[in-house]
């Protein structure tokens, strides 16, 4: 979050929706503001429509489940 904060770029994060101290939905919104054109995934284990529905409406690029299955081309 400092990194961000303090000019560092970045192209893309990845938060966990439960994150000890700052929830992750909290975290985008903090990273939105101080850097709009970082796109944001969200990845969680514990995926509900609220959380969902916040991460999109913040700006989130993508709301994940656990397991992800990566598919190679």
């Amino acid at each position: 979050m400092d990194a961000v904060k303090y000019g560092a770029a970045f192209d893309v994060v990845v938060l966990d929706v439960k994150m000890p101290g700052l929830d992750g939905v909290a975290a985008l919104g903090e990273i939105k503001k101080w850097a709009p054109d970082t796109e944001v995934i969200m990845l969680t284990g514990h995926a509900t429509l609220e959380s969902g529905t916040q991460a999109m409406r913040k700006g989130a690029y993508d709301y994940l489940m656990k397991p992800v299955t990566l598919k190679t081309w």
